[in-house]
């Protein structure tokens, strides 16, 4: 213990990593001579001790005032140390046993040392016991990014998922857009069709005949134009699922080559809840969310262009109220981003413990029992998980915070729209059209981004 800076409080790292293997065969030992079983099952602890160490562990710690009344069955190859102290050896050939009396143990049964060889071990236990003090702890802590995240991490994205993927995907976006504005036009035409007779224009929709004299032009119009956009939208699902499973796949094998090629170092100072966590949240995120979230932010673009086109083609007025109700929604986006993904990296940071206390417990559930250590065990899962649960809980409150707002502002924009329409004494055509979901919403495209795709900007590699 006095190579340790915290004595039996020192962490030996994940499955032993910062002891040798004598060490690790003293600090098993320790934790059955200290327990409160009445017998100990010892499998050869002495194997890894050298001689001096191995017969004071025998005088001092297999027959000391700790052993006393307690069974111990000792299995190792080491008989001369334990003929003096054995109450009954047994000796296991070949699937049969043989049982002695210490005082009749065969003379080949008892090893005897080499003088070279106990002076060798001898000369190598003085070498341990001048090391220096082992370090406080032998994992590295989980790094943490800090600020906004790089351009380059969302083109690594991008290009993993291949340009030529993401450029039809784009295409076929554009496409679906430019289809729900015309299927929104035609409606407008047919409901200011039943007005009566119209004026002539350039629009090829006046052609038409009347509904009411004849409706299956317009019926057929628009089962066309729906049936586009249903295309349409097909390949856009398959777009997007294509460049998914593209972007996955290769970041996944990214990340496998460098856990595969890591160095034994690597291992050693990583936990296996990290690892745990990075292949499967992180993966999981890349695999859907995030590439789901790509593309909603890649229509919600092509969205509020063209509707801000439409909107300021038909009432250029609101474009100067649309400025301010824009520079408000970015001045409180600045101030949620930051607060936003300093939450999310430490709530994904603290995941990192939950897991591993999850392995521990499924590989040592054994020793546990043994130990009756449940209770220790179960008020460090219950930290973790608060910890945890903590981080989580701000995070989804920021989001209410941010909801509130950009509700406000989403309602005031509508507001204005109606508004503007009734004082310029638009038609009810041109009102509707404009206050068509489509294009409303063109003024709730922020606060759609902030909640779609900032809440996973975190999960990107750093």
């Amino acid at each position: 213990m006095v190579n340790f800076k915290n004595g039996d409080l020192s962490l030996i790292g994940e499955n032993g990593i910062g002891l040798s293997g004598g060490q690790r065969a003293r600090v098993a030992l320790a934790r059955a001579i200290y327990s409160n079983a009445k017998i100990l099952f010892l499998d050869d602890p002495l194997s890894a001790l050298d001689h001096h160490t191995a017969e004071s562990i025998v005088k001092k710690c297999l027959t000391g005032s700790l052993a006393k009344g307690r069974t111990i069955i000792l299995v190792t190859h080491r008989t001369e140390l334990c003929q003096g102290i054995a109450q009954q050896i047994i000796r296991m050939t070949n699937g049969t046993a043989e049982v002695f009396d210490p005082e009749s143990v065969p003379r080949e049964l008892l090893h005897t040392k080499n003088p070279s060889d106990s002076a060798a071990e001898e000369q190598q236990d003085d070498k341990d016991q001048t090391v220096e003090a082992m370090p406080e702890k032998f994992m590295e802590d989980e790094y943490r990014e800090h600020g906004g995240i790089k351009a380059s991490v969302y083109w690594e994205y991008i290009r993993a998922g291949r340009l030529s993927y993401w450029a039809l995907l784009i295409v076929v976006l554009a496409a679906y857009r430019l289809l729900d504005i015309a299927e929104t036009w035609f409606l407008k035409a047919w409901g200011e069709a039943y007005e009566g007779p119209r004026k002539p224009s350039k629009d090829p929709l006046s052609r038409l005949p009347s509904p009411e004299a004849n409706i299956q032009p317009w019926l057929y119009g628009f089962f066309f134009l729906a049936l586009a956009q249903s295309i349409i939208f097909v390949f856009a699902q398959a777009s997007t699922q294509l460049m998914t499973y593209t972007a996955g796949k290769t970041i996944f094998e990214n990340v496998m080559k460098r856990v595969v090629h890591a160095t034994f170092r690597f291992y050693d100072v990583t936990p296996a809840g990290r690892l745990m966590n990075r292949l499967s949240s992180d993966i999981t995120v890349t695999d859907g969310n995030l590439s789901s979230h790509f593309t909603l932010f890649a229509q919600l673009i092509i969205v509020w262009l063209t509707s801000i086109l439409v909107i300021g083609s038909i009432t250029p007025t609101f474009l100067a109220f649309s400025l301010v109700l824009v520079i408000t929604i970015v001045l409180i986006y600045i101030q949620f981003l930051p607060t936003s993904q300093s939450l999310r990296r430490l709530e994904m940071v603290s995941l990192t413990p939950l897991i591993s206390n999850f392995g521990l417990l499924t590989e040592g559930l054994g020793t546990i029992r043994a130990f009756c250590a449940q209770r220790r065990f179960q008020d460090r899962v219950i930290e973790v998980t608060d910890i945890f649960q903590k981080m989580d809980h701000f995070y989804w409150s920021l989001q209410a915070w941010l909801q509130f707002r950009l509700n406000i502002l989403s309602a005031i924009s509508t507001f204005l729209m109606t508004a503007i329409a009734v004082y310029q004494d638009l038609s009810p055509g041109l009102t509707a059209f404009v206050l068509s979901p489509p294009q409303a919403d063109s003024c709730h495209q922020p606060k759609g981004y902030a909640n779609h795709m900032v809440d996973y900007k975190w999960n990107l590699f750093q």
